[in-house]
């Protein structure tokens, strides 16, 4: 964090996450000090600077005789280098004495709330003890979540500390750190650099003070990387700033391996308790656009998830082989063993897997990831033909896994899962007054449930899936199935244009599995423009759907909203009942460029942007 108002001498925080909660443990943890030649120096008399770059903070004060310059970077997965420079700007001798001082709430709030009256139930008594040891202090913590796993935060200065002292107020204990006075020579310098590493139980950092200077060109190499490759495959004067910011919030979603968790990995976003966690979907097509930028770690990104697949040997799972669960954590869920407050395997994610790693191979031209993940997404895909088909045609219903909060007698668990499973949540076709459930059977054998509804999203995704799994097996020279891949994709695209598209009001909707009647009379939502993005409509049909949605209920002020207006369960700002989602936005423009109206494309796509840049 940037500094504000009285904290302008320090960097703000530290965020960590302690298992799976986010939490700030404190105001500041750097706040500087200063003595000049025995006088107390007042930071807001100085000329202030204070900014961010990829990749470094940094806060300058420029007084008569003297600069402040501070940065902090990362050196590692685990450790920030917070490096700080007195510089003497006259011609004579100083002298310098500089404390720091930090605090750590006793207290911190676990879950994001409104701030109501039960609110008390979310606050928990995470400070445990603070130490120092010669150069170094100690910060140890009540584990949130699992107490088998100690967490602590290590602050190690390269300077001996004179004195250290601590005082508790208001839910703060409050540290200071004193250092023995130095000379400065005139035009010369001195620096006080410190690590601070949040680590979990027996984890150590691999760090030296003598190789700050390497540490900060490492970091601005690593981060010019980036930027070149990015800006190498989409740059625009006007555009490169949001490009840049959009790589920089990638990376601050980026996770390094820790618990159970081996690679690294990725979450939507890192203050939000219920965002600490890595989607299936999610993930993959978070992977395509890091890949822009570092196709080594997008790949890491990808696989991660597939590490948790099930495999033959799961106890738990039996009839579920080739399931990929939901999202993953810190920790396994109680089931496993574990902890995880939101370990789910109630369902999956839409199976999109097979076309982000075409994606990522299209930039990194890698065969040996595509040859790591070709089995891992055809077990992927028998799984969804197997366990979410009620005929085994091919054509796939959301449902549910057997698990004890899928209950049978309580349909609205089961459409819970299901409209997960989605990805669309609280959609309103998902509403349960309007769906049934079934059971789903392969070789006799029950292994899960489905809904009622047959629909036209997950079905796109699951006809790009054969698609994508032929590309992949001719790219690898694998004859196996590659024609029953484009023979069942054949099928899938039949099925779709035939039963899903409404000549009367030129757009795909779901449909009722047994009747196979069209879901129209609730309204439509984006949904039905997705098999333009699956390349499944026929180019007659496309042209009438893009026609359809050059209207006001999806070509608005920010185009495609996750419903379109004039649906009667249309809401502004209820999540996925209305309000865009740019991953649906842009499966749209795809969409609409994969049939040559690239001007369409071009002007949303102008003026979401636009949108962007003028927030």
């Amino acid at each position: 964090y940037l500094p504000k108002n009285y904290l302008i001498n320090s960097f703000m925080g530290p965020l960590v996450l302690s298992q799976e909660v986010p939490v700030n443990i404190g105001e500041y943890s750097n706040k500087l000090s200063i003595e000049l030649n025995g006088e107390k120096l007042n930071f807001k008399n100085s000329k202030k600077n204070i900014y961010s770059l990829p990749g470094k903070l940094i806060i300058e004060h420029k007084f008569n005789k003297l600069i402040i310059l501070k940065e902090l970077i990362f050196i590692n997965k685990r450790t920030a280098l917070i490096k700080t420079k007195f510089i003497n700007k006259s011609n004579k001798k100083i002298k310098i004495k500089p404390s720091i001082s930090g605090n750590i709430y006793l207290k911190v709030k676990t879950k994001s709330t409104n701030n109501s009256i039960n609110d008390n139930i979310f606050w928990f008594n995470y400070f445990k003890k603070i130490e120092n040891i010669k150069n170094k202090i100690n910060i140890y913590f009540n584990s949130i979540i699992d107490n088998n796993i100690q967490e602590k935060l290590v602050i190690h200065y390269d300077k001996n500390l004179e004195k250290f002292e601590t005082s508790t107020k208001n839910n703060k204990i409050f540290y200071d750190c004193y250092f023995k006075e130095e000379e400065v020579n005139g035009g010369s310098f001195l620096t006080l650099s410190s690590f601070e590493s949040f680590l979990f139980s027996n984890e150590k950092t691999n760090y030296s003070f003598s190789k700050n200077n390497l540490y900060f060109e490492d970091n601005k190499i690593r981060w010019d990387k980036y930027i070149k490759n990015i800006l190498k495959i989409q740059s625009s004067k006007n555009l490169d700033k949001l490009i840049i910011k959009s790589l920089q919030t990638l990376i601050g979603n980026w996770r390094s391996p820790a618990g159970i968790i081996k690679k690294n990995f990725i979450i939507p976003s890192i203050t939000y308790q219920d965002f600490i966690r890595a989607w299936s979907w999610d993930t993959w097509k978070i992977s395509v656009g890091v890949d822009r930028f570092d196709y080594k770690l997008a790949q890491d990104f990808f696989e991660s998830i597939f590490d948790f697949q099930i495999d033959k040997n799961d106890e738990i799972r039996k009839n579920d082989i080739g399931m990929v669960p939901d999202c993953i954590f810190f920790n396994y869920s109680l089931e496993r063993g574990g902890k995880s407050l939101n370990w789910n395997e109630r369902n999956t994610k839409p199976p999109i897997a097979s076309w982000a790693a075409l994606e990522i191979f299209k930039i990194s031209k890698d065969k040996s990831f595509l040859k790591r993940i070709y089995p891992k997404i055809v077990a992927y895909n028998k799984w969804w033909n197997n366990n979410r088909s009620i005929k085994q045609d091919f054509i796939l219903r959301y449902g549910s896994t057997i698990d004890k909060k899928n209950d049978f007698s309580k349909i609205e668990t089961i459409i819970e899962a299901a409209s997960w499973e989605s990805g669309m949540d609280n959609a309103p076709r998902f509403d349960w007054d309007r769906i049934q459930i079934e059971k789903c059977f392969y070789k006799r054998n029950l292994v899960g449930y489905v809904i009622d509804q047959i629909s036209v999203d997950l079905n796109s995704f699951n006809y790009l899936d054969f698609i994508c799994l032929e590309k992949i097996g001719k790219i690898l020279e694998i004859k196996n199935h590659i024609c029953n891949y484009r023979n069942h994709a054949l099928m899938i695209k039949k099925f779709i244009n035939e039963y899903m598209y409404c000549d009367q009001k030129n757009f795909y909707y779901d449909i009722k599995a047994e009747t196979k009647n069209k879901i129209t009379n609730h309204g439509s939502g984006i949904e039905g423009i997705l098999p333009l993005f699956a390349k499944v409509s026929t180019k007659f049909i496309a042209k009438k759907i893009i026609e359809s949605i050059s209207n006001k209920n999806y070509d608005l002020f920010v185009p495609f909203p996750s419903v379109s207006i004039n649906n009667e369960r249309f809401s502004a700002q209820d999540y996925l009942r209305g309000p865009v989602w740019l991953d649906q936005l842009y499966f749209a423009l795809k969409g609409i460029k994969n049939y040559n109206f690239d001007q369409f494309s071009k002007n949303l796509q102008k003026r979401l942007l636009k949108t962007w840049l003028d927030y």
